[in-house]
């Protein structure tokens, strides 16, 4: 049996299908995306619009080849969403998150990427990789699912299990009175402050022993610094 490299794995038909299958459950700001966009996206929907699906694939593989052969990066837009009024003063401020997104080929190119990171689909059904094994069992951010119409596991979800283990230790704690004090952390720019170098250097570390081929190695090189490092496009300032 022939096995593909690891940019023929990235850039096959099936393995952007897959990114383009799963696309409902990480475009979380779909009314960031241009009008076009947001009629491919309505049309990408459904799954049997081969048309549509045969040309999303083909402007995928041209951008990965792009980003990898050619050495360029994504591009990714700010969007500053409202977070909170924060009383300075006696003046009310608004503070907003930074959110970074992008167009939605760039979108599935990425998940085409991560496809091969997080996901072990070599026997034909899918499985987490090491990398997603070595998730903390007590984290309820975006976890990683097996199940191929989503790439993470329903966020409602998960918060809803995280509030309810809150709340359950909580009550036992205030049964039997072993802490009398609960602390609550907000950790301020604290995304910010992770090193991609330090992720990359993790996520290498874990993973490219699967790998045996030079080139293989090198793609994967490369692949994680397009999913670590981006081309930021700035909003211009308004007159």
């Amino acid at each position: 049996k022939h096995i593909m490299s690891l940019f023929d794995q990235l850039i096959s038909d099936e393995n952007i299908y897959k990114a383009i299958y799963s696309m409902e459950s990480y475009i979380f700001e779909k009314e960031l995306l241009n009008n076009c966009d947001i009629d491919s996206y309505n049309r990408l929907s459904d799954k049997h619009d081969i048309t549509e699906i045969n040309k999303t694939i083909k402007e995928c593989r041209k951008k990965l080849q792009k980003v990898i052969e050619k050495d360029s990066f994504f591009d990714v837009y700010v969007y500053f969403k409202p977070k909170k009024i924060e009383k300075i003063g006696k003046k009310e401020e608004v503070v907003y998150r930074p959110i970074h997104t992008a167009d939605l080929i760039t979108q599935i190119c990425m998940v085409s990427m991560l496809n091969l990171i997080m996901f072990d689909d070599s026997d034909g059904t899918r499985k987490l990789s090491d990398i997603c094994k070595l998730i903390p069992s007590n984290f309820y951010g975006n976890i990683p699912c097996a199940d191929v119409e989503s790439i993470f596991k329903p966020w409602f979800k998960q918060y809803s299990s995280y509030s309810k283990k809150i709340a359950d230790a909580n009550k036992e704690y205030v049964d039997n009175t072993k802490y009398k004090q609960e602390v609550n952390l907000d950790l301020e720019l604290f995304f910010p402050s992770v090193d991609p170098a330090f992720i990359y250097e993790f996520i290498w570390d874990s993973v490219s022993l699967i790998y045996t081929e030079e080139e293989d190695l090198e793609y994967l090189k490369k692949i994680l610094i397009k999913l670590l490092y981006f081309n930021v496009v700035l909003p211009k300032e308004s007159d």
